[in-house]
Formats: structure tokens, sequence, C-alpha cells
């Protein structure tokens, strides 16, 4: 067999409106953060709290978990990531893992 080629006359592009990104990551070290609390405990606090979140949570946030933290990213400006999920996980992180 032999090889095929072409000559590429025209060329269209499709352009799409730029998406912001917005990316944080969470520290949720049970040793260092939540005093008295093992980091299997931190863990386990922090899946019961993702999987009642995740009900409802919006298909633009993305991420991954790295044993001693949580990398987010969310396809939209910072103000929709709080208003979207950010708030509430700053809130459940104060209060569940950082009591005063």
């Amino acid at each position: 067999g032999g090889g095929t080629w072409g000559v590429v006359t025209n060329v269209k592009y499709k352009l799409y409106p730029v998406t912001p990104i917005t990316s944080t990551y969470w520290m949720i070290e049970g040793w260092e953060n939540a005093p008295g609390k093992s980091a299997y405990t931190v863990l386990s606090i922090w899946l019961e709290f993702l999987i009642e979140l995740s009900k409802d949570l919006d298909p633009r946030f993305g991420g991954f978990w790295r044993g001693n933290g949580i990398y987010l990213v969310f396809a939209g400006t910072r103000e929709e990531a709080d208003e979207a999920f950010l708030t509430r996980f700053e809130a459940w992180y104060n209060i569940k893992l950082i009591p005063k």
C-alpha cells in the first residue's frame, strides 16, 4: 500500500467565549488543623459532607483529593464559585474541622 496526502486549501475555526477558571486548594490535615481529631476522623467527616452536598453540586466543579487536602476547580468566576459551593465549604471547614 502507498501513502496518501492532501493539501489544505481552506480552514474554518469556531471560537467560543472565554470562561474564567477559579481554583483553590484546601488543606485538610486532622492532625494539624483539627485539634483532637485523627486523620481518619477528618476524612470521615469530609466524606459525609461531600456525599450530602454532591446531590446538588454544580457540574462546573471538578477536583481531586490529595490525602492532605482537596484541590477544587470551577468553570466560572470566584463569585459564582462562592455562591455555588465555596461559601458552604468554608463554613463547614471552619465549624466541623476547626471549632472555635
